[in-house]
């Protein structure tokens, strides 16, 4: 097979005999002539440098002792000297070098050279130096990093870690046309020798590689043409303190004991289905793995599996526990811990948990009982750490993002647990795991068939947490220890019998048996979720619930005519963990024999308030519950949902009861005492501080101080009358099921998880809306798990219980603090709609650029709309934002699936319009513009048609207006300058012939491709360009530490320091400069004048987050800094406001004779919807 192009020639530039400083790329890739190739790439112009020897050179400023931060544990002791290549603006004048198999701009068509979905490894060898040698891959995001230095992915090192283990390594395998920014890092001054290797399965079924030797001078002091290993002074090398083999103990070449090693990828590590066995359906836990590049999920037996967790996911508590920010239920203050997010994150598993299978199906219930037995080593061993399982994400700030804080599952908090999970349930948790080393998850799955029959399966899960371990060689868990057995656990001894008054937290209804006797007590669990529960007296206790209540209708609990009171009370669960199924003769029973108390009382275990019941007064659900040997109560954070229809002191009389195996009956009876506070109106809205309007249910001395038991009087219902008497029963427009009809007969979806996903076909591109909510579950016309509707027959719906508040500073480009809004959030919450987009049937293979852009062409309706996640740090990461205008784009990549808060600002009906592009392999251009129909709060849903959105779609316009900025790379003005919108250039000083000139450096696709031979860059004058903010560079100022722009959540327009696709990536140089031109090792760089409608500035963002200021016109002019020669450098370039800017720049230096050098010069700018065309440089060269 041949390439559909062919590789273009390397340009014949020269590699100096030394390099000293400036940006470089090793980069690898595949040639016609076959085999492979390396070249040193300095972004477009590349020099082949296959068996070659480069040298480099780090000057002694390049000193860089290991940090004390336990991000950087890896490379060694805090405080161990040593010295690196440039990381992320570490102040550093040494090189920048990284790995990359981007190979000669412009040659994106050497795929077909490749194997099948084949990376590019790089490999380091033959290391020979005075000290220990490390390289280590970065953040790929450092803006949002904490430690945007540290080791995040892969590595290699000579050396050992903070703990004394040896660094070993994480292989360096690299997707075609891509690049990693990484750090070389050497412990002492001296020379350095090693050796890369890179290596592809190719086509034709061989395997390429290539190599290159690198050297590198470490120091001022050492001779260029020193030996490898020696130091400054000429000694002998010292020996490195690593006395063990340097070899990478995960090399992807050896086999592996596992079948299954998973380091990416998304993987339901938890996942049932049902498979037949001899005629006899068995019920199966396994793993469905999303294998990348495939349009297949595998399922994997736990046997075959081992979950790599490895150090690029670890995280730190902080370094002290506030009030509403407690972090003890994973760690004390200041511990680093692994976490394997609920988001998925490059380079590490995204592991989560399905039910999702239409073999479960045939089930007899809509659910199965998923259980967490134990947590060991290998060999049955204790486990080396706590594992947590918990959703939210690692911060309270965000819409709809606060952490939930009951743990999934916890061994601080005690094993076996246990939560039912509904059927065509897809959820992802965080792992937190304390320690490194080897675990068993012993998990169990339960079920009961049609007819009525137990199934069951007992696995265990094997994760290999830290780099120290080599996954390749750890027998999954399953394959050498029995399954831990569950034993019988018996009542507490002496439960607190005190009046106690349980207002918060967390807690569970634990039953036993012990010798013949059946007791339920109440587990408190501590607050901070760090240990187990304290057991009490079921008697003693006063539930309490201060005021909270749904208003008649978004309850939906059935008989209430009133509006929902109590809201599920605190977290109360069911626990029935310790009881074996051998201790009885079928199942425990639980019923409700009365109620006294001034309302009725429903019990939900289902996803929401609506039911399935326990029991509920209203309609006369009273019989017995049965609940299983083994299990855990409720469906929502394994906790059941209590509702009151009055406000008030309730008794209620309960009794469990179990049929034992020699026929005898075992039972527990208790009278149980609730207090439920709020208004006596149900109609009225709550204030913003929580409380309500009007009159509420008043205490007496005894209703916090007595239970029932003890002669609490229960509230009657004469003592919390309904103002005005017994409401009417009220109908709500917007109160319908899922999968209810419009008049036009379009499917109103409301509840459950939705897709927006594109897929390819023999037609094109096609986006569809992708149904997998319980409905949509059970109406595939194909079988295929999921139903997919057209776009315009669809309306989304955000229930009025998707109301909140604008939370913080942060999201105030929503809207004030407190404002309200309607919100879906980015993690799915019970009882709402949870859309996503995805393109997961689609593989990078398939198209060039690896993904489609997304744009939100036009938005209709009575409020702003916005879509945007919480990154990793709490910070907003916007994607749509109708407020600031349109269009906005995102990128969405191939084989992805992605959720978001989408966030609507006023109640009411939406037409949304977006528009899906991309190219095939092939260079066929795709394209899919489509409408959206979305029904916010108590808005009828019925009386949408989605069909009246058509009209926002391309071509409906009979007028249509071209946005005149929208123009491509490279366009022209009216008066023929060349205008620069996307992609990577340099305002780049030179000496040629001793006078100092300043032009632009252009390595843009068609800059490259208008050089003279074609892989060069290209020279403009500064006169003949206008640089261009497109208006898709537009944010806000996120924190105070950029208050220096304006205050927060303050729109500007920015090109940011690291190169964002679709945008114009800045920089400044003066490569070609050498050291011994110039007397002072540099130039100055002045902004003497702007001219515009808002103020500019060019920072950089420094190690640790804050801002590096460089010039700032709000202030006042001229601003000056300092260029060293040779060097490449970029930064953020923001702006306050659209329109044109002339931007007036001198440069000035001193010859290394003494003569002065200056060039003055003029650079016009286009920021945001402004037309560039119309934009004459020329007319800046008096500024």
């Amino acid at each position: 097979m041949t390439a559909l192009i062919s590789a273009p020639t390397p340009a014949a530039a020269t590699v100096p005999e030394e390099i000293t400083a400036g940006e470089y790329e090793l980069t690898s890739y595949p040639v016609d002539s076959g085999g492979m190739t390396i070249g040193l790439a300095d972004r477009g112009e590349i020099t082949e440098v296959t068996g070659d020897v480069l040298t480099f050179r780090l000057p002694s400023q390049a000193s860089y002792p290991v940090p004390d931060a336990g991000a950087y544990a890896w490379l060694g002791s805090a405080g161990s000297p040593g010295y690196a290549t440039e990381g992320w603006l570490t102040g550093s004048s040494a090189v920048k070098l990284s790995l990359s198999t981007r190979g000669v701009a412009g040659y994106d068509y050497y795929d077909d050279l490749l194997g099948e979905d084949a990376p590019i490894s790089f490999a380091f060898s033959d290391v020979t130096g005075p000290g220990d040698f490390a390289f280590y891959q970065l953040p790929d995001l450092p803006f949002l990093a904490p430690e945007p230095n540290a080791p995040a992915g892969s590595r290699f090192g000579t050396g050992v870690q903070r703990d004394g283990t040896p660094q070993g390594a994480v292989p360096v395998e690299l997707a075609p046309r891509t690049t990693i920014n990484d750090r070389f890092r050497f412990s002492a001054a001296g020379m350095y020798c090693l050796t890369v290797t890179t290596s592809a399965s190719l086509a034709d079924g061989t395997t390429g590689t290539a190599s290159v030797r690198l050297r590198f001078a470490v120091g001022d002091g050492i001779a260029a043409d020193a030996q490898c290993g020696d130091t400054p002074g000429g000694s002998d090398p010292t020996d490195p303190t690593d006395p063990t083999d340097p070899t990478d103990p995960t090399d992807p070449g050896d086999p592996s004991v596992a079948d299954w090693v998973i380091r990416d990828g998304h993987i339901d590590a938890v996942a049932g289905r049902i498979d037949t066995v001899d005629d006899v359906d068995a019920l199966s836990l396994q793993a469905k793995y999303d294998v990348p590049g495939e349009s297949r999920a595998e399922w994997i037996e736990y046997d075959e599996l081992v979950i790599v967790v490895p150090d690029s996911v670890q995280l730190s508590t902080p370094a002290a526990y506030l009030p509403g920010d407690e972090w003890s239920f994973i760690a004390p203050p200041a511990t680093s811990y692994w976490n394997l997010p609920l988001g998925q994150l490059a380079g590490a598993p995204w592991a989560g948990l399905s039910t999702e299978s239409p073999t479960l199906a045939g089930l007899g219930q809509d659910r199965v009982l998923w259980r967490v037995d134990a947590v060991t080593g290998p060999d049955n061993q204790p486990a080396p750490g706590d594992v947590i399982l918990w959703e939210g994400y690692p911060q309270r700030a965000g819409i709809g993002m606060e952490r939930i804080d009951l743990p999934v599952f916890s061994t601080k908090l005690g094993l076996p647990a246990a939560r039912w999970v509904p059927l065509h349930t897809h959820a992802h948790f965080n792992w937190s795991i304390t320690e490194p080393g080897v675990y068993c998850i012993a998990m169990a799955l339960d079920a009961e068939t049609e007819d009525g029959r137990r199934v069951a399966d007992t696995e265990q899960l094997t994760l290999v947490v830290g780099d120290s371990t080599d996954p390749s060689t750890v027998t999954p868990c399953g394959r050498t220890q029995d399954y831990p057995e569950r034993s019988a656990a018996v009542p507490a001894p002496n439960p607190i019998s005190d009046s106690f008054v349980l207002g918060a937290g967390v807690s569970s209804l634990v039953s036993a048996i012990d010798d013949g006797d059946l007791e339920t007590q109440l587990a408190v669990l501590d607050p901070t979720l760090s240990t187990p529960g304290t057991r009490h007296d079921l008697e003693s206790v006063i539930f309490h619930r201060p005021a909270a209540l749904f208003r008649a209708g978004t309850g939906n609990v059935p008989g209430f005519d009133t509006g929902v009171y109590g809201n599920s009370m605190q977290v109360i669960r069911w626990d029935t963990t310790g009881i074996r199924p051998e201790q009885l003769d079928g199942d425990l029973r639980w019923s409700l024999h009365s109620v006294v108390g001034p309302g009725d009382v429903a019990l939900s275990h289902g996803q929401t308030q609506s039911g399935p019941f326990v029991f509920n007064t209203a309609t006369g659900q009273t019989e017995a519950h049965r609940l299983w040997p083994g299990a855990g109560g409720g469906e929502t954070n394994s906790a059941v949902l209590w509702s009151f229809s009055r406000p008030g002191k309730y008794c209620l009389d309960l009794e469990w009861t179990a049929d034992l195996p020699a026929g005898d009956i075992a039972s527990d009876r208790r009278t149980l005492t609730f207090v439920v506070d709020g208004p006596l109106d149900p109609t009225v809205r709550a204030n913003p501080d929580g409380s309500y309007p009007g009159a509420s249910f008043t205490h007496d001395a005894e209703t916090l101080t007595k239970t029932c038991v003890d002669g609490g009087r229960p509230t009657k219902p004469e003592e919390v009358p309904i103002p005005g008497g017994e409401p009417d029963p009220v109908e709500h427009p917007w109160n319908v099921p899922n999968w209810s009809r419009t008049t036009s007969g379009a499917t109103i979806l409301n509840r459950g998880h939705v897709d927006l996903a594109s897929t390819l076909d023999g037609g094109g591109l096609r986006t569809m809306v992708k149904d997998t909510t319980t409905e949509g579950i059970a109406h595939p016309p194909d079988g295929s798990g999921a139903y997919w509707h057209e776009m315009s027959d669809v309306v989304l719906q955000l229930l009025p219980e998707s109301a909140t508040t604008v939370p913080n500073g942060a999201y105030t480009f929503i809207g004030p603090v407190g404002s309200r809004i309607w919100n879906l959030p980015q993690t799915e919450q019970p009882g709402l709609l949870w859309p996503g987009w995805s393109a997961e049937t689609i593989r990078p293979s398939d198209l060039t650029g690896d993904g489609l852009n997304w744009t939100l062409t036009a938005a209709r309706g009575p409020g702003d709309f916005f879509i945007h996640q919480v990154g990793p740090f709490g910070a907003p990461v916007h994607i749509f934002d109708s407020a600031n205008g349109l269009p906005d784009t995102t990128r969405i990549s191939a084989g992805s699936h992605v959720h978001a808060n989408w966030t609507f600002t006023a109640q009411g009906s939406y037409c949304l319009a977006f528009e899906r592009t991309g190219t095939r392999a092939d260079g066929t251009q795709l394209s899919n513009a489509f409408t959206l129909a979305v029904v916010v709060g108590e808005a009828d849903p019925t009386g949408v048609d989605p069909g009246g959105c058509a009209d926002l779609l391309p071509g409906e316009d009979p007028n249509p207006v071209e946005d005149p900025w929208n123009v491509p790379n490279w366009s022209r003005t009216t008066s023929g300058a060349v205008i620069l919108n996307r992609g990577y250039v340099d305002i780049a000083s030179t000496l040629d012939d001793g006078t100092l000139r300043t032009r632009v450096r252009d390595l843009t696709v068609e800059g490259i491709s208008r050089s003279s031979d074609g892989n060069q860059a290209f020279w403009h004058e500064l006169s003949d360009v206008v640089f261009q903010l497109l208006p898709e560079s537009r944010t806000v100022v996120l924190g105070d530490a950029y208050g220096f722009i304006g205050p927060v959540g303050t729109p500007v327009w920015n090109l940011a320091q690291a190169e964002q696709p679709g945008l114009l990536w800045p920089g400044w140089s003066a490569k070609t400069i050498r050291p011994t031109d110039l007397d002072g090792d540099g130039l100055s760089w002045s902004l003497t004048a702007v001219e515009g409608p808002g103020d500019v500035f060019v920072y950089q963002v420094g190690p640790f987050g804050a801002p590096v200021h460089l010039f700032d016109s709000s202030n006042g002019l001229p601003d000056t800094q300092r260029i060293s020669t040779g060097t490449h450098v970029h930064g953020n370039w923001t702006f306050t406001a659209q329109g044109s800017y002339c931007l007036a720049f001198e440069r000035t230096g001193t010859r290394a004779d003494g003569s002065p050098l200056s060039d003055v010069f003029s650079l016009a700018v286009v920021v945001g919807e402004t037309d560039p065309t119309l934009v004459d440089p020329s007319g800046c060269e008096g500024s």
